[in-house]
């Protein structure tokens, strides 16, 4: 499947990036990167929650996750997961200073989720320069 182009402004190229994500599959409510410090990149998002704070809440996890995994042996955090009775939050990373978060309904499917999830970080790190 051929990606299709981006426009040449960088944030816009994201902007198309997110939105293509947030479209592709059933029960996706918003798409956001965010830097793995915890600052806001840029966001499909329509939540009460602002892009700060939504970025904040993505280093948490993300800390939070690595925290687990270094003590369990578990070697490189590559994603997180939580589902709620909601729906879920997912995290990957996206290059060494990026992350992508998803926020979906109760319906989604994960499988197809997970999918899209590893597809847009990957567009996204090539994007940045780190694929």
């Amino acid at each position: 499947m051929t990606e299709p182009e981006l426009p040449e402004d960088p944030m816009e190229a994201i902007m198309q990036i997110l939105r293509e994500a947030e479209q592709s599959v059933d029960g996706v409510q918003g798409v956001a990167v965010v830097s793995t410090d915890g600052l806001p990149m840029a966001s499909a998002v329509d939540t009460k929650m602002g892009e700060a704070e939504l970025a904040a809440l993505a280093s948490s996890m993300l800390s939070i996750g690595s925290t687990a995994m270094d003590n369990l042996k578990k070697g490189e955090l590559d994603s997180i997961y939580v589902k709620c009775d909601k729906g879920y939050i997912l995290l990957r990373y996206s290059g060494p200073l990026a992350v992508v978060l998803f926020i979906t309904e109760e319906n989604a499917r994960l499988g197809p989720l997970l999918l899209e999830l590893k597809r847009t970080a990957a567009r996204l790190e090539e994007m940045l320069g780190f694929g």
